[in-house]
């Protein structure tokens, strides 16, 4: 994709989800900002294609039922082998979101957006199937089973856990995110049509 064809969809982007305009490190709008990138463009290209666009929509919908308007996220990146992305405050919804996206992550290709795959079990926390390993540098040193161990296919966690504290000590929850893994393997297979 050109620089023209990538901006006129940035544009598409922002208007649609306004938070997705990037802000200087004050939080500030960035003066005569040309739409070369947005904050998808933060995360690895798999995960971009994965869900980007879904996150983004889920995160909406929620802004948009509560009538929010100032919403910024400060940063988002891949942390440990999964997504991290931080907000300046948000309704516990979206925190579901984001939790929601984060643990799927960890299982889908972070260079083609492949779900279902493995991490690897090396020193670095990474996300990749055997096709984008085998492409990558180090495969002509490692063998994917080194970096990654027997298994390529590890499923997308349906749920996610947490810890509470509380005056009655700590309460141990889990969320059920079925339907945020579902839409992206969905997305995948059409995709892969």
């Amino acid at each position: 994709m050109n620089s023209v064809d990538k901006k006129i969809e940035n544009k598409q982007l922002v208007e649609k989800f306004p938070w997705l305009r990037p802000f200087d490190f004050f939080g500030n709008e960035i003066e005569n900002y040309d739409y070369s990138f947005t904050i998808l463009d933060e995360i690895p290209e798999g995960w971009k294609i994965a869900f980007g666009e879904l996150l983004a929509e889920d995160i909406q919908k929620v802004l948009d039922e509560q009538n929010i308007d100032d919403f910024k996220v400060l940063q988002i990146k891949e942390k440990y082998g999964e997504l991290r992305l931080y907000h300046n405050s948000a309704p516990k919804e979206i925190d579901k979101i984001i939790h929601a996206y984060s643990t799927a992550s960890a299982n889908i290709c972070f260079h083609c957006g492949k779900p279902d795959v493995t991490q690897s079990k090396g020193y670095w926390i990474w996300t990749c199937c055997t096709q984008c390993f085998n492409k990558l540098p180090m495969a002509q040193h490692r063998k994917y089973e080194d970096e990654f161990g027997d298994n390529e296919y590890e499923p997308m966690q349906d749920e996610y856990y947490y810890s509470m504290f509380s005056e009655k000590g700590t309460i141990h929850c889990s969320e059920n995110i079925s339907e945020y893994t579902t839409k992206i393997r969905k997305r995948y297979e059409e995709r892969m049509k």
